[in-house]
């Protein structure tokens, strides 16, 4: 009677566990958040000061909500977290779905087709994968591996089960069948290698699922299958940098067999077939991974040839044959289509119109000045979302900074975002100056010239003091 009591609780525990669920992902919804905080302290937990927790945070109430796309445990207590050193209170979660954007076609994507049918498993559809959060940022998702592991996890745990019951309950019945051995299996000792059996079952169960809970004890984490989410990258707000300060100075040789190729770092893209001076490149990297979130390489080193390259692209320039062996910069407009002379001034039709004019050719070679791109001492670089946006996107600090890019082609209302300004911080910070300087018609937050070496600087490019001396303020997140 005692087995039978044991066989049929036994049999309930495992039929208890068969319907358990497996770890959940985290719903989705809005996390609106009214005041945010920046760390004032910090407190060095390595030797050497490289790991820094922050003891105190400054809070300011926020003339405007900040809404998150996030998740509700990323929104739990009324507290958002943004890094260690950034964070927002009082927030209220509201459960939602994500804004769809219909890019399926543009990703090409569907959601898988398995050949054969699976109960209980129901992937998610390809259009509702795909998401832009409030700051325009378009996100890919793909929780199919995720959704298959969950299911694949469930059932076989459930097998596990129901054939640990099936064994159990065999076993049960034999033993009571069998009473003392005699009669089944012939052997006095057959009811004890019964009971073994099942306590072997039981062990197997205890594994299956225990492994399972002492995960979730140690991290939640651990048992809960995350969706991969890609960032969708947009078209960088960069134009094409073809043009140079007029202020060029000395005009020579350039020697970019001399430069090098930019490093492959994870976090940096837009990186191939991208060279520049050894001393820029080794600088830029450095920056690069003290930065640590995404960077995106425009251009970087254009040696004379390739400026010439893309004259007789956009300027309708004839090829280099076609040409004396010294040419006069001033002299293009007898070459080039798009190019001519009007009151003593070179005008430049169409595309050609945002080509700089400022290489010679000298015995056939083809000189520039020895500062920005051509001389390979400057990069344009960016980060995510975009070097600048319109204002309205922004939050109040960020607004600041309006009319700092109200010059040449970017009209009033265009403001640089937080991630940019510090972006900017950490390259004045590695030796580099930003071609942001007030007293120059042209203002680019994405462009940076290496100062660490004997090349002169463009006028519009502005090391960090003189950026305080004249936006203060206004580059509110350039610390």
């Amino acid at each position: 009677m005692k087995l039978l009591i044991k066989t049929f609780l036994l049999t309930i525990f495992s039929s208890v566990l068969i319907i358990l669920p497996v770890q959940a992902q985290d719903s989705l919804g809005t996390c609106t958040c009214s005041e945010r905080g920046e760390a004032t302290s910090v407190d060095s937990g390595m030797i050497g000061g490289n790991f820094y927790t922050p003891t105190g945070y400054d809070w300011e109430p926020l003339t405007e909500a900040m809404v998150f796309d996030t998740e509700s445990n990323d929104c739990a207590n009324g507290i958002h977290i943004i890094s260690n050193y950034v964070r927002y209170r009082d927030c209220n979660f509201v459960l939602t779905n994500p804004t769809i954007k219909t890019l399926a076609d543009e990703f090409k994507i569907s959601e898988p087709i398995l050949g054969l049918t699976w109960p209980g498993l129901n992937f998610t559809k390809a259009e509702q994968a795909i998401y832009t959060d409030v700051y325009g940022q378009r996100y890919l998702q793909m929780p199919w591996l995720a959704e298959f592991i969950k299911n694949l996890y469930t059932y076989t745990l459930g097998i596990i089960s129901i054939v640990a019951v099936v064994m159990i309950i065999i076993e049960g019945i034999k033993i009571i069948l069998g009473g003392a051995g005699a009669l089944v299996g012939g052997e006095n000792n057959t009811t004890s290698a019964r009971l073994k059996n099942i306590t072997r079952v039981m062990i197997g169960l205890f594994i299956a699922w225990g492994s399972y809970l002492i995960l979730y004890q140690i991290n939640p984490d651990l048992v809960k299958f995350q969706i991969l989410q890609v960032a969708y990258v947009e078209e960088i707000d960069m134009p094409a940098d073809y043009s140079t300060p007029t202020d060029v100075g000395e005009i020579g040789n350039v020697f970019p067999n001399n430069w090098v190729p930019f490093a492959s770092l994870s976090n940096l893209n837009g990186q191939e077939n991208r060279m520049a001076r050894k001393d820029l490149v080794d600088a830029f990297t450095t920056a690069v991974v003290k930065y640590g979130g995404v960077v995106i390489l425009g251009d970087a080193g254009r040696s004379p040839q390739q400026q010439y390259n893309i004259m007789k692209t956009k300027c309708a320039c004839p090829s280099e044959n076609k040409l004396p062996m010294d040419v006069n910069k001033s002299d293009w407009y007898k070459y080039c289509s798009k190019i001519t002379l009007e009151n003593g001034r070179l005008t430049q039709a169409g595309d050609c119109a945002v080509v700089g004019l400022y290489i010679n050719r000298k015995d056939g070679v083809f000189q520039g000045p020895l500062a920005g791109h051509v001389a390979g001492n400057a990069v344009d670089a960016n980060v995510p979302p975009k070097s600048n946006l319109p204002c309205s996107q922004l939050d109040e600090k960020e607004r600041l900074s309006d009319g700092i890019l109200n010059t040449g082609s970017i009209s009033k209302g265009q403001c640089i975002p937080k991630a940019q300004q510090e972006f900017i911080g950490v390259m004045l910070d590695s030796g580099f100056c930003v071609g942001l300087n007030a007293k120059s018609n042209l203002r680019e937050a994405w462009h940076f010239e290496y100062m660490g070496n004997e090349l002169r600087l463009s006028g519009f490019c502005a090391n960090k003091e003189t950026l305080k001396k004249q936006w203060g303020e206004k580059l509110y997140y350039l610390k």
